[in-house]
């Protein structure tokens, strides 16, 4: 059985061979890399601001940025350190490289989220009346929350919903 520390290894090891392979990510390789770092996502509230970056600038910096988050965690966990402190050791150097990992996807995870969003009203109020029994908060609580909560502004916004919508 693998630890976690070889688990998220694997992961970037085969990121970086999808990367190698194809210039870019497929979903599921994004998705499983996304997994660990799902602290830091669900701060994320959309739509992301796009770097103005020219297509081979973006790749050639999303290629570095998954070598170096490679790199950490290969020498890591030569260390013989423990998990737990492997990951403490860990976090200060991945987390700013998955933030600029997400900046240099954000058109792809705009278009994403883009593609989810309410077709129309009904389904609008589905999902206001879904995050109103996920957080146990009334839609006003909700909107007056969210106003200092980013966790909970994220989890709006991942679902599609505006403090608008919610007035």
């Amino acid at each position: 059985m693998y630890t976690n520390l070889e688990l998220l290894r694997r992961d970037l090891v085969a990121a970086k061979a999808c990367f190698d392979a194809l210039g870019d990510l497929t979903a599921s390789v994004r998705g499983s890399l996304a997994g660990w770092f799902h602290d830091l996502d669900a701060e994320l509230v959309f739509p992301l601001a796009e770097m103005p970056l020219a297509d081979d600038e973006r790749s050639v910096l999303t290629g570095t940025v998954i070598v170096e988050m490679l790199d950490s965690v290969t020498e890591v966990s030569g260390l013989g350190l423990s998990e737990v402190e492997a990951f403490e050791r860990l976090a200060p150097v991945l987390d700013p490289l998955w933030k600029e990992f997400v900046g240099l996807s954000a058109g792809i995870l705009n278009e994403v989220w883009r593609s989810s969003l309410p077709s129309d009203d009904e389904e609008r109020q589905q999902r206001i009346h879904a995050l109103e029994m996920m957080t146990g908060l009334s839609r006003g609580d909700i909107a007056s929350t969210m106003v200092s909560d980013r966790r909970l502004r994220g989890l709006v916004s991942r679902f599609g919903i505006t403090a608008d919508d919610l007035a």
